[in-house]
């Protein structure tokens, strides 16, 4: 949606070079196209003229966002992320069907929301107005975005983040919601959190049972990162830290049912390292079960992606959740002695 270059469209563009919103006059059922040309990500959302706000989700650098009109009227394109919009933007019209058609841009009355100067005043008086009024709107705008998004719950535990991430707090300081990473990924599985996600607005994550990570020898998502929230000292993969894996279906476990599974175990890509079956004895038989070793799994997914139940026994956690720690609990009853 966004641009910090020069605009490179044709003339019809409408250059916004410092707005917070944009006001769109469109017409029910006009296909229109948001061009993103920038080189950040936004998560944009659109205010109807009755009040309703309708989000249109995240859009990355260099994508075409479409979108149709439901009515007549003014329509103000905001972006959750971003609370003031530095940038040429671009509004054109979208796709039309049928023929007498050239496919060219229009331009469909967008205009940033600073009103026209009152008539008759000074230049000067004009000027200090306008100054007063953006200071005034993005003051407002950045405390209002910044509560926004402290506001915003912590990463759910199934929302992995990618190799290299910081700690959550680190991380949700460092990342600038650029969306590079997302870009930088060849199997298209990380996203960027929108608004009604669990997860810090704007940032990114991958859920391991819908896509894991495939760890890629090269890390381009780590390389593409321009703020360090994905840190560049990371070079072996297998050093990664995205989470751990924890088998937290026992019942549900072929294996523990003295079954031959072991699926988990297979698609590991450090097989016979992060994990292997182990031989325990269960109700007087002997099994084989799966044993993940927390030190050398990388937390990437693949085991709770390929399980075969409909619910996975075994899943991927953040580390602080998955693994217990040594010492003694001072709320319980070993801290309670002495």
């Amino acid at each position: 949606m966004c641009d910090d270059s020069a605009a490179a469209g044709g003339a019809d563009d409408a250059v916004a070079p410092r707005v917070r919103a944009l006001v769109l006059r469109a017409a029910r059922g006009e296909p229109i196209e948001i061009d993103n040309r920038s080189d950040i990500a936004h998560s944009i959302y659109i205010t109807y003229p009755d009040g309703t706000v309708v989000s249109l989700g995240t859009q990355l650098p260099g994508t075409v966002l479409r979108w149709t009109p439901p009515q007549d009227g003014e329509f103000v394109l905001r972006c959750w992320i971003h609370p003031v919009i530095r940038a040429a933007l671009t509004v054109g019209a979208g796709p039309v069907s049928g023929g007498g058609s050239d496919g060219r841009r229009q331009h469909h009355g967008a205009t940033p929301t600073d009103p026209a100067p009152a008539p008759g005043a000074s230049p000067r008086r004009q000027a200090f107005r306008r100054v007063a009024r953006a200071l005034g709107g993005v003051m407002i705008a950045t405390l209002a975005a910044r509560g926004l998004l402290g506001a915003r719950p912590a990463r759910a535990a199934h929302m992995l983040r990618p190799p290299g991430a910081l700690p959550d707090a680190d991380f949700d300081a460092r990342c600038i919601r650029c969306g590079l990473c997302v870009q930088g990924c060849p199997f298209d599985i990380l996203k960027l959190a929108d608004w009604d996600d669990p997860a810090p607005t704007g940032t990114p994550f991958f859920v391991a049972r819908r896509d894991p990570c495939r760890m890629c020898a090269d890390l381009p998502c780590v390389r593409a990162c321009p703020s360090g929230a994905l840190d560049p000292l990371l070079v072996d993969v297998r050093e990664a830290d995205m989470g751990v894996a924890v088998l937290v279906g026992h019942e549900s476990c072929l294996n523990y049912k003295g079954l031959s599974c072991g699926v988990c175990v297979r698609v590991c890509p450090v097989r016979g390292e992060a994990i292997a079956l182990r031989e325990i004895v269960r109700n007087g038989a002997m099994i084989r079960v799966p044993t993940v070793n927390t030190d050398q799994c990388t937390g990437c997914g693949s085991c709770e992606k390929h399980c075969v139940l409909s619910h996975a026994a075994i899943r991927v956690l953040p580390r602080a959740l998955g693994i217990g720690r040594s010492g003694a609990n001072a709320a319980g009853r070993g801290g309670a002695r002495g």
